[in-house]
């Protein structure tokens, strides 16, 4: 099989809002975990107790730690989150993180207290070892990299801060930016596809700001028609009213970019057909894993009895019918 892509099959660009990863920042209290929480199919995770007042499928992270003894740090439990929910959960099509402010600083305990025997990043810094942080942000962007480079949707949160910068000419002046924790909050800006500040107008009116300023950050990488989007809400449900109006937006933004392109509906459609079709091989693909294991098979015999059954010695080279009936062997027909 050819590394090179298919010159006949172009990638499209993503459709559905459920599909991007987007970060959205503000002061607390101004809506983005209600935000957050009316994406589809979204699940919570956590780090901040902020869903008193909403109905939500969330992960209390300090919650949940208290009751799995098999957990002595959130960190360890949000990693494991993350992994059910990319390889065998169809349920959520969303992972939301509430705020990655706290989670950055769960991490450094994490560090802390597994990797730096109890020293901080910043003890280290001042002996002039930069190992701490190093550390501290290699595993910041492996979990957050996984989660972001998947074929699944995220919606983060973080707080406001304002940061101290020096323009080209010398000048200093402060900036609003995500709080997300020096050199991991560069990375993470860089690898997100739409950076929301939520602002509130002098008249108390939520507003989504889409395009940076020099007092504040935001980004966009579809053509939105606006750059403000207002939000003012006495909905109830003011998360809800606030999703809907985002992406009424976003669904503008991604009809004129098809238009631009030439997307067609018959592309879009054979292009989610064949995601559907890859998903459905990767769930039996991780089957046949978890069966082979079961049934006591390492990889080189498991690869043995592959190519005896269906020809092929890997189980990347399976195609879903041949996948299927590797599988339907194992559980059936195998006895060892």
């Amino acid at each position: 099989m050819g590394l090179l892509p298919d010159k006949n099959k172009p990638s499209i660009p993503k459709q559905n809002l459920e599909d991007y990863n987007i970060l959205i920042f503000s002061e607390p209290g101004n809506g983005k975990s209600s935000f957050a929480n009316a994406f589809n199919d979204c699940a919570l995770t956590m780090f901040e107790n902020s869903t008193k007042a909403m109905l939500s499928n969330d992960i209390n992270l300090s919650q949940e730690v208290e009751k799995d003894d098999r957990y002595n740090h959130e960190w360890k439990m949000f990693k494991d989150i993350i992994t059910e929910f990319m390889s065998k959960n169809d349920d959520y099509k969303t992972m939301g993180v509430d705020t990655i402010t706290r989670g950055y600083e769960k991490a450094m305990e994490f560090m802390i207290n597994e990797k730096l025997n109890g020293v901080h990043p910043a003890v280290l810094m001042n002996d002039d070892d930069h190992s701490g942080y190093s550390l501290l942000n290699d595993e910041l962007q492996k979990t957050f990299g996984k989660l972001l480079n998947s074929d699944k949707g995220t919606i983060l949160t973080a707080h406001a801060q304002y940061k101290k910068i020096r323009e080209l000419k010398g000048t200093k002046r402060h900036k609003l930016i995500p709080d997300t924790g020096g050199s991991f909050g560069k990375w993470i800006m860089g690898e997100v596809d739409i950076i929301i500040f939520l602002d509130k107008d002098e008249d108390g009116n939520r507003i989504f700001r889409l395009e940076g300023k020099k007092d504040f950050d935001a980004k966009q990488r579809l053509p939105f028609q606006v750059n403000e989007i207002v939000v003012e809400t006495d909905d109830p449900n003011p998360g809800k009213y606030m999703y809907e109006k985002f992406k009424k937006e976003f669904d503008k933004a991604i009809k004129n970019l098809n238009e631009e392109l030439g997307v067609t509906d018959k592309m879009i459609k054979e292009h989610y057909q064949e995601k559907k079709k890859e998903q459905k091989l990767s769930n039996i693909q991780d089957k046949i894993k978890d069966e082979a294991k079961n049934k006591g098979l390492n990889g080189v015999k498991n690869a043995k009895i592959m190519d005896d059954i269906v020809g092929v010695d890997s189980i990347h080279q399976l195609d879903v019918d041949m996948a299927k009936e590797y599988l339907d062997y194992l559980k059936n027909e195998y006895d060892g």
